[in-house]
């Protein structure tokens, strides 16, 4: 028996409140893999990548398969909905029924054919497509993750799914009742209400779902609106969704009373790349960046228009989504307006129950002097270390007269200053004048809503600071701090000694303030970090293997991880775009050489079904012509994937280890460890569990042949202190040979938001118009690894100089003092801070202790008397 075949329909499934969704009283399957059982498929978990919360059919099993929810009693249903898992195309359903088992008979209800072409279909028009296509504007995307089958009222005891494709994943099935009044259109969405003391605008030509909560800026409200084309993309969201474009300059008026304001504009297309948005009104300009698709750059300024409306001049290329505009009394009501369309980026977003968490710091109120008042604001010098929030104001301690800095010859070396408002301030400008040794960044530090804590999927945020920019000006409100990042690059020839130049500060309408910047340098060059062991990051990004990446954003890529003490990366394989051969590993290491990376080994994500043979000959190529050796990394985290996952890994690195002289790598726990043994030769730890024990380790690897210790973790968590410590100090406790990072670039979604993807994004830098912007932890792994450098480099000294007794004396009590204060392992953590995972958000030393240690080592590496 047949009702009808209805065609999918590629809608997300809507959740209507008279809707009723009945889970099975048990749930079956043909075939199913441990970890990712039938029940898996109505555990009521539909994200479609959640790690092994999905039906999954087992290895090697032969279609057809089938999943089959078994009911007690008959239901009745009017609508099946089916979540793909989404972690590529080929994990997704292609061709399967569906069927009810009604009335003593299996009756097909709906079924789906060719799924993935049509989704290949579309993605191949958004390749193509360019911006004089009349369907550009126009396009809207399939929701791709849902299948929903409508088809009339049946009573069902069963309902089957037959897959006839190779394997078969479902992440969750929903048998659903929707009565005729809950399949009634959306009514009209209404506009938000004329007391809002938030303006929130969408540039939009008509009101829908993606403008809820917004007031149109559509047409009319341009003073020519040729040549604006208006889109609706429907994704991501409210703000996001909606936006107008144009090629010529246009201008834009919103009426408004005079007086003083602030403003919020964010720019962005979901499905294509966006030329970002040039605003100048009020006297001033903003600049948001170009963007990659699904990637939305926004900013704040402070302005006041005395006429009454503002006029807002949008230089062409441009596209504008939104703007809020609130009054400058309005301060909590616009923060919270800003933090909604942050963390309500998405329909998944906006129902989760985000929590706000104030961060720990100095809240004191301080005392302006006369000078103070008469600038509008407080100078102050926190510790590299020491996070600045809004919130933050200076301790008296941090008041100094000058920023002082000290490195050695050929490093670079960071200080921070940081402005308290005593007044609302725009366009606060930092610039630097005389003669300084090499080149001297001056960057905005950046804050935004980012989730804390480990991360991950937790629900916990605040806004902090993180982005470092090289933006001309910055605006600050009363009663709020302004951080600067101030980045020197000592050359190696620069002469040792004492120089100074003058820090500028202005504001508009404030007179200019000076502040000397000192750089004492030191009579020594660090020894390179990669003369002591391996330190890499993982690229990360989704949607692009590093060695993919256009010539000149490689060479930019490489060159920045060299520049942050980076002697290696991760090699990826890309078989499915570039395949692994000789021609590929040419072009990988000419890249490496070209921005001056040592001869250390790759690690090669060579996946789980490569062979002996296949490694075998990727080891001749590379041995025959003398490339970086390939360490052949066949499982990541073989403890993520319960004993299977393990028992996999253990068979592939033994097959492995059966090519002569061939060298293995994988990131591990000691679990791990103990199952591969002496098949694994680099073993990167997870530093994440009481079993990282460093001196342990260090035996275990020295009492086998060709064994390594190194160690792993995560690079974008913004905690200065905690990164910095791991880095360096840490690092050099646990003796490790090697260090890793994860991820150079990986957004889970938008890059510039931390909400919109089920886990936090990874990104330890930002893009901004095509260029690598730096965040406050890149450059403390960075000063962490020049810790490393200083403590080696006295380590050498002792030894090549044994003859200097007072110097070695001196420098080996201060590095067993050093090394006395150090951890030597997790517990060590867990016994001061209650859990060894505090290591990722909890410094074990003060914010002081780095730099004090820092000066310490200098001057013991200078008592030496070097040719």
């Amino acid at each position: 028996m047949k009702i009808t075949t209805f065609a999918f329909a590629l809608l997300a499934a809507v959740p209507f409140l008279c809707a009723e969704v009945f889970p099975p009283s048990r749930v079956s399957a043909s075939t199913e893999f441990y970890d990712t059982p039938a029940g898996k498929a109505a555990d009521g978990k539909t994200h479609g990548r959640t790690r092994h919360a999905y039906w999954c059919t087992e290895r090697g099993a032969k279609p057809p398969h089938t999943l089959t929810f078994h009911y007690d009693q008959p239901v009745k249903i009017n609508q099946v909905v089916i979540y793909h898992v989404t972690y590529s195309i080929d994990h997704m359903l292609n061709s399967c029924i569906l069927e009810a088992y009604s009335g003593g008979a299996w009756v097909q209800l709906a079924e789906l054919a060719g799924y993935r072409n049509r989704i290949r279909e579309f993605e191949q028009l958004i390749a193509n497509i360019t911006p004089d296509d009349p369907q550009y504007y126009s396009i809207t995307e399939p929701d791709f993750t849902v299948s929903t089958f409508d088809f009339p009222d049946i009573e069902v005891e069963q309902l089957r799914l037959t897959v006839s494709d190779p394997a078969a994943r479902v992440a969750e099935m929903q048998a659903i009742y929707l009565p005729e009044t809950g399949k009634k259109a959306v009514g009209a969405v209404p506009p938000p209400p004329a007391d809002s003391k938030v303006k929130a605008y969408s540039l939009a030509r008509e009101r829908s779902a993606s403008t809820e909560g917004f007031y149109l800026l559509g047409p009319e409200a341009f003073s020519d609106s040729s040549g604006i084309a208006f889109a609706d993309r429907q994704k991501p969201g409210p703000g996001r969704a909606a936006f107008a474009a144009g090629k010529q300059n246009s201008t834009l008026s919103i009426p408004l009373p005079p007086g003083r304001y602030q403003l919020l504009a964010l720019s962005g297309d979901y499905f294509f790349p966006g030329p970002g948005c040039t605003l100048r009104f009020a006297g001033k300009s903003m600049r948001l960046s170009q963007t990659a698709p699904g990637d939305f750059a926004w900013d704040t300024a402070l302005f006041s228009t005395a006429d009454g409306g503002l006029e807002i001049t949008l230089e062409g290329p441009w596209l504008l989504n939104t703007l809020l505009v609130a009054s400058r009394d309005e301060r909590q009501e616009f923060d919270a307006a800003v933090n909604r369309l942050m963390l309500e980026c998405t329909a998944e977003s906006k129902a989760k129950k985000y929590i706000y968490r104030a961060p720990a710091t100095h809240t004191e109120p301080p005392t302006p002097d006369e000078a103070d008042v008469r600038y509008g604001y407080i100078p102050y010098m926190p510790s590299l270390q020491q996070r600045i929030y809004r919130q933050t104001t200076p301790a008296a301690a941090q008041r100094q007269p000058a920023l002082r800095l000290e490195a050695a010859r050929g490093s670079s070396r960071a200080g921070t200053l940081a402005i308290y408002a005593l007044e609302d301030l725009e366009q606060v400008e930092l610039t630097l004048q005389g003669d300084f040794p090499g080149a001297v960044q001056l960057l905005h530090v950046r804050q935004h809503p980012q989730k804390v804590g480990r991360k991950g999927a937790r629900l916990d945020w605040a806004v902090v600071p993180e982005v470092l920019e090289p933006r001309r000006y910055s605006d600050v409100r009363q009663g709020e701090s302004l951080q600067f990042y101030i980045l020197a690059e000592v050359p190696a020839a620069a002469r040792a000694g004492h120089c100074q130049a003058t820090l500028r500060l202005s504001a508009a309408g404030k007179p200019t303030r000076s502040i000397p910047l000192e750089l004492e340098v030191y009579p020594f060059i660090l020894p390179e970090s990669s003369d002591y062991g391996c330190f890499g990051m993982y690229y990360g990004n989704p949607h692009s293997n590093l060695f993919a990446l256009p010539e000149h954003i490689l060479q930019a890529t490489l060159q920045d991880m060299r520049r942050h003490n980076m002697s290696t990366v991760i090699l990826d394989d890309d078989s499915g775009k570039q395949p692994m051969n000789e021609d590929y590993l040419r072009r990988v290491n000419a890249a490496l050489d070209s921005a001056g990376f040592p001869q250390h080994p790759l690690p090669y994500t060579c996946g789980g079904s490569i062979t002996a043979e296949r490694a075998a000959e990727l080891f001749a190529i590379v041995k025959r012509n003398q490339w970086r050796e390939l360490l052949f990394y066949a499982v990541d985290e073989p403890f993520c994937g319960g004993k299977e996952r393990l028992d996999r890994a253990v068979k592939i690195y033994n097959e492995l280890k059966s090519v002569p002289g061939l060298r293995t790598y994988s990131t591990v726990s000691q679990n791990d460890v103990n199952a591969i043994a002496n098949s694994l030769d680099v073993r990167c730890y997870t530093v994440n569990y009481d079993t990282f024990q460093p001196d342990r380790i260090l035996a275990e690897c020295a009492a086998l042949p060709g064994k390594e210790f190194w160690w792993y973790s995560n690079g974008a968590r913004e905690y200065p202190d905690v990164v910095r410590f791991k880095a360096g100090f840490f690092h050099y406790r646990t003796g490790a040979r090697g260090q890793f990072y994860w991820a150079y670039l990986n957004p889970r979604g938008d890059m510039f938001n931390d909400f919109d993807g089920e886990n936090s994004d990874h990104v330890t830098v930002f893009m901004q118009d095509g260029q690598i912007i730096s965040t406050l932890q890149w450059e403390s792994i960075r000063e962490g690894i020049d810790d490393y450098r200083y403590l080696r480099l006295l380590e050498e000294l002792c030894r090549k100089y044994a003859d200097q007794t007072e110097a070695v004396a001196a420098g080996r009590q201060l590095l067993a003092e050093i090394h006395s204060k150090l951890p030597s392992g997790l517990t060590d953590y867990k016994e001061r801070f209650g859990n060894v995972l505090d290591i990722h958000e909890k410094s074990w030393w003060e914010l002081e202790e780095f730099d004090l240690q820092r000066r310490r080592l200098a001057e013991a590496i200078m008592r030496f008397k070097q040719p």
